[in-house]
């Protein structure tokens, strides 16, 4: 799956969590989603089926957060990101350059011996989906 590496320096910890973003007052998600990946990996995307809704309440750098994440079925149309294992992708976010580090990675890599997945409910979701088939 494709992700996005983040970093909290407070918890001084290294972590994935799947591309996206905010979603605008009206905006269906689905729309959301394309909008939001086409602004960080510029690509089109087809986005899918609906399969998870997961509430998420965490902290990061310190400070309370809490959203619900919204998870597509989604494919997407440059096929030479499919080539790449790694790589940074940028968007303007009020008027200023922010970079994401995006990497292919399997469901299994992540977890109580590997590396960290937010949110971890997704995570469990993941894995019962691929161990069912689904």
């Amino acid at each position: 799956m494709l992700v996005e590496r983040g970093r909290d320096d407070v918890k001084g910890e290294t972590f994935y969590r799947l591309l996206g973003g905010t979603i605008e007052f009206g905006e269906p998600g689905a729309e959301a989603l394309r909008r939001e990946l086409h602004e960080e990996l510029g690509t089109d995307v087809e986005v899918g089926d609906l399969v998870a809704t997961v509430e998420n309440l965490f902290t990061y750098e310190g400070e309370p957060w809490h959203e619900l994440v919204l998870v597509f079925e989604c494919n997407l149309l440059d096929e030479r990101l499919f080539g790449r294992e790694e790589w940074e992708a940028s968007e303007t976010l009020d008027g200023r350059v922010v970079t994401h580090e995006v990497v292919w990675k399997p469901v299994d890599a992540f977890g109580s011996d590997g590396e960290i997945f937010y949110p971890e409910e997704l995570l469990t979701r993941l894995r019962s989906s691929e161990s069912s088939g689904a």
